[in-house]
């Protein structure tokens, strides 16, 4: 099992701030529930596209998420 990143926590508590499961993260960027699962426990990272569809919808910004570990 992976061990959860900087990235992995602010992705989950963005999408929790946000209201959001992590069902209806995946519908809003267009991917599946277990991708939003894999990022949020740090087993994957998202792809650039998916990455800003992150930001916009979490209200947070680029640099945010991609600051480094």
């Amino acid at each position: 099992m992976s061990k959860p990143t900087r990235t992995s926590i602010i992705i989950r508590e963005g999408r929790k701030r946000a209201g959001l499961t992590q069902q209806e993260l995946a519908d809003k960027l267009g991917i599946t529930t277990g991708a939003v699962s894999n990022y949020e426990n740090g087993v994957s990272f998202p792809k650039a596209e998916v990455a800003f569809g992150l930001c916009d919808i979490l209200d947070i910004t680029p640099r945010e998420l991609f600051e480094s570990e």
